[in-house]
């Protein structure tokens, strides 16, 4: 096959270009009365009220989402007047108390508190088996947000006003839309809903005054909640024209068109836990709405969307109270976005405990102010799973990677491959890694309430259960784990969530990582890994570095990396690796440290390459063939004009499996090595109307794809009233009038199906079009045809893309 130059085409120019630009910028419950326990409320920076009386140094050797409970210490009274400490665990489905050496305690119904076997199932929400379905929107762009204050006939706000939660949400520093714009590096960027109550325009609306009492469900999510957050929506209707927020005009509000964040006057249940709380109350928590989301204004609302938080934190030790902290809406807008729950449920364990806002960092803070009030900046997995950061990849040696602080630099490395990039999605798939993510937290920024500065290592392993709330549950092989650098686990114990010993160097002075040292770079399976971290720079935040090392794992040719989807970007190295006999000299070049790819073509088309943000001078080529003896030149490259990087496209046949070598360029008499990115895009060659595959006879049969495929300028937008996109072309010239039947059965996908006549997309008249008359949501449409007469046919997708089978008969 022929190549082709990579900009021939100005769309799949300009489609790489993106793909290209993505990449390179990427790689960047008490009732008696308490009083606090003296000494322990300041043990850290991180605790103090709210905070768990954890140990400052270990001893060596849903879907719908809740926060968990602030942990303590409370000093509760019994009826004799002595005095017990207690912690609290869990969220609103599964909490309870525990005395500060572990031991599960409970009051019984005389007010004194005793020792208990354990969380019966009356300690449970009735309604605990009820959650929100599906994954909300994802934290990207420029999303609104509306704030709804809601007060009831029985229960007037405690204190607080729309300016201050107006503040809270939405001012310049310290507020919910200041957090998120630094913890993902302005890439989202939550700003004030347009409406018209009080403030005009400040995203605020309320109070808005509730015709019954305060439901006071606390922990209980049952359909109080659901019921509440309907009748929020629509009183705020008169305030807000949720129709201008349906940007696709799809009669559906999505959680990125409109956020919701419903703020219940009274009390917030998790500040003290169930039993210790000073008026009627609710949980706070993300999802709602069990029974569908309410239709207001003509738009459908989701079920998944919203968050709820009580407005005043009060409990016997600390009353008056103040208003809720601002880690209190941070770690629900995390679940809002799809984020996991890093922390456990069940209380056996602390997660990731006060090193994430998704655990209990949510509740940090500074010695003398409240808790919540200093919550920790995201973990390196949950900024990566939303695409605020991409991790460098270390493939053979990276001496001396910088570390700046992860406060204030998209910087994060991982040791091992991760097939398929972040592929774990919240409450519908599994991943396919298990790896190591490694960062630099300083006590800067929202990070002021750590424990302690030095680097974190977090061991990933996606392929642990999806649903999000059970995420952090299990004690030893979460989804994400610290490898708490002392070498023991106390992050596994429920009398511990943090200190100086879980980083490197730390207390422990430990600067290496590698299979024989403890902690040990292993699998959960116990196989070594053969990566290894040396940590330089103490805890100085300009200066923190670390020696980098792990296997490559497609320097075999035989050992290809695959290229999944119709376009991507890889991260590979060459540093440190090899060449085998017989393969061929990429470009030209003899080179030396290659590595190797691997693509199938969905359809026949064009494969756009470039290696554009590589930190070497690169060779690039594509090959036919299943050995290095029966390899096959398709495209090569060396550089792109002046540039150091390479650039092709490369004509391919659907089916056929292609390799790709990126190499090293030795003109300079040495062979050039280091971090590598190759970023591709297929495009299918029948994805504009003028390259449509002719279909001639009948019956007939052809296979295709619209992976990769996009719609052309002035291309209709809908097909059979529902938006197209993802469309390749077909033509059929009629050889006698009579009837056509096209039919899309035995295509994987929804498919939707089109025909024209008219030579171009600007001048095109519909003869008939389908969405779902197949079986199994695919297309079917039967229609007249004039002899002579060249119809275009159009196949695209209502939201996704895939193999398309096409057949068709007179």
């Amino acid at each position: 096959m022929p190549a082709r130059d990579a900009w021939t085409r100005s769309s799949k120019h300009r489609r790489l270009g993106r793909v290209v630009l993505l990449a390179a910028t990427a790689s960047l419950g008490l009732v008696a009365a308490m009083t606090p326990t003296p000494g322990v409320a300041e043990a850290s920076r991180s605790q103090g009220q709210g905070q768990a009386p954890r140990s400052s140094e270990p001893v060596s050797g849903a879907r719908g989402q809740s926060m968990p409970v602030n942990p303590g210490p409370y000093r509760v009274q019994q009826p004799d007047g002595s005095h017990l400490t207690v912690v609290a665990w869990g969220d609103a489905r599964n909490h309870g108390f525990r005395t500060l050496d572990g031991h599960a305690v409970a009051k019984d119904a005389s007010g004194t508190w005793r020792y208990a076997a354990g969380t019966g199932a009356s300690d449970r929400p009735a309604a605990s088996h009820l959650d929100a379905d599906g994954v909300p929107g994802s934290g990207q762009g420029r999303q609104p947000l509306l704030v709804i204050l809601v007060s009831f006939s029985d229960r007037a706000p405690v204190g607080s006003s729309e300016a201050a939660w107006a503040a809270q949400y939405f001012g310049s520093r310290g507020s919910l839309a200041a957090y998120y714009r630094d913890n993902s590096f302005n890439i989202l960027q939550l700003v004030p809903a347009r409406e018209t109550s009080g403030s005009r325009d400040d995203g605020v609306v309320g109070w808005l005054k509730m015709p019954y009492p305060h439901p006071n469900f606390a922990g209980d999510f049952d359909s109080r909640r659901a019921k509440l957050t309907k009748d929020a929506l629509r009183g705020a209707d008169r305030y807000v024209d949720y129709q201008a927020f349906d940007k696709d005009k799809d009669g559906r509000i999505a959680p990125a068109e409109l956020r919701i964040a419903i703020v219940a006057a009274g009390y917030e249940t998790s500040y003290g836990g169930a039993g210790d709380v000073c008026g009627p109350s609710v949980w706070a928590h993300q999802g709602a709405l069990l029974d569908g989301g309410p239709k207001v204004d003509g738009m459908q609302f989701d079920r998944d969307a919203g968050t709820m938080i009580g407005e005043w934190m009060c409990r016997t030790s600390d009353n008056p109270g103040h208003m809720s902290t601002i880690g209190l809406s941070a770690a629900l807008m995390g679940f809002d976005i799809g984020l996991p729950a890093l922390f456990d449920r069940d209380g056996s364990s602390s997660g990731l405990g006060t090193w994430s806002l998704m655990a209990e960092g949510a509740w940090n803070r500074l010695p003398g102010t409240p808790s919540g009030t200093a919550p920790a900046m995201l973990d390196a997995f949950s900024k990566s799973l939303q695409g605020w950061v991409t991790p460098t990849g270390v493939f053979g040696g990276l001496p001396g990677g910088p570390l700046p602080p992860a406060e204030t630099s998209p910087t994060a490395y991982r040791l091992l491959e991760n097939p398929g990039g972040v592929d774990w999605v919240r409450d519908e798939q599994r991943g396919k890694g298990e790896y190591f993510l490694v960062e630099n937290r300083q006590q800067l920024s929202w990070d002021v309430g750590l424990p302690a500065c030095g680097v974190l290592v977090y061991h990933v392993d996606e392929s642990v259960t999806p649903f999000g709330s059970v995420a952090g549950d299990r004690d030893r092989h979460r989804l994400v784990d610290i490898v708490e650098a002392i070498g023991t686990t106390p992050l596994d114990s429920d009398s511990y969530n943090g200190s100086a010993a879980d980083v490197f160097p730390g207390s422990s002075g430990h600067v290496d990582f590698t299979d024989t040292t403890s902690p040990a770079a292993r699998l959960y399976s116990g196989a070594a890994t053969r990566v290894s971290m040396h940590v330089s720079g103490g805890c100085a935040p300009a200066s923190m570095a670390a020696d980098f090392a792990a296997p490559i794992p497609n320097d075999a040719f035989s050992a290809a990396s695959l290229m999944g989807g119709a376009e991507g970007s890889l991260q590979g190295g060459t540093s440190g690796a090899t060449k085998q006999a017989g393969e061929p000299a990429v470009a030209g070049d003899p080179g030396g440290a290659s590595i190797w790819y691997r693509f199938t073509a969905p359809a026949d088309g064009d494969l756009a390459l470039s290696t554009q943000g590589s930190r070497f001078d690169t060779v690039l080529g594509v090959y036919s063939g299943t050995s290095v003896s029966s390899l096959k030149k398709v495209a090569d490259n060396d550089n792109r004009g002046a540039a150091t990087w390479s650039a092709l496209t490369a004509r391919v046949e659907r089916g056929r499996t292609y390799r790709v070598a990126v190499d090293g360029s030795s003109a300079t008499g040495a062979v050039a090595q280091g971090l590598s990115l190759l970023t591709y895009a297929f495009t299918p060659g029948n994805d504009d109307l003028r390259d449509a595959v002719r279909l001639t006879g009948s019956p007939g049969r052809v296979l295709g794809s619209t992976e990769g495929a996009t719609l052309e300028r002035k291309e209709p937008t809908k097909v059979a009233g529902q938006p197209a996109d993802h469309s390749v072309w077909y033509s059929y010239k009629a050889p006698a009038s009579g009837r056509l039947v096209v039919d899309l059965s035995g295509s994987n996908f929804d498919t939707l199906l089109a025909v024209y006549t008219g030579s171009t997309v600007s001048h095109l008249h519909r003869v008939a079009a389908d969405d779902d008359s197949a079986e199994g949501r695919r297309s079917l449409v039967s229609f007249k045809v004039v002899r002579g007469t060249t119809y275009r046919i159009a196949v695209a997708g209502v939201s996704d893309a895939g193999k398309l089978v096409l057949r068709w008969h007179g």
